[in-house]
């Protein structure tokens, strides 16, 4: 991977990942997901499923990384896969296409009983909600 040596719009690029069967994920990372860049970016570009490793605390009501991401699903029409870290102040990780839950779980905990979720989402995500467009038609 090139890494520039000033992280500016012109010399950042989005990651992106296409694997078998040429489903490409876009990349953000944490509290990238309420920022326009890179996430609007890679919607123009096409990409409609989102990988979104988090830490996510949950000391703010309004800060709920559950709530965003289903948010940011619901209002692009696209797939966001959320992990978050699981311990007593942190929590919250799920899988939402176009908004619909299509799993969660929300369990603060230090057991290290964790355990990984498994969900099934559409190649094609369904019409926002709030747009009628899916993000490739947008």
């Amino acid at each position: 991977m090139d890494a520039p040596t000033e992280c500016t719009l012109s010399t950042f690029t989005a990651l992106t990942s296409t694997v078998e069967g040429g489903v490409t994920f876009g990349l953000i990372t944490c509290a990238d997901l309420i920022y326009e860049f890179p996430t609007v970016d890679l919607i123009s570009s096409g990409v409609v499923h989102f990988v979104v490793p988090v830490a996510w605390d949950d000391s703010m009501a309004q800060m709920q990384v559950m709530g965003w991401a289903q948010g940011f699903s619901l209002a692009h029409g696209v797939n966001v896969v959320v992990s978050n870290h699981r311990t007593a102040t942190e929590s919250g990780s799920g899988a939402w296409s176009s908004g619909s839950t299509q799993s969660y779980v929300f369990a603060p905990s230090n057991r290290g009983d964790a355990k990984v979720m498994l969900a099934e989402l559409p190649l094609a995500p369904a019409a926002s909600a709030t747009t009628g467009a899916t993000a490739a038609s947008a």
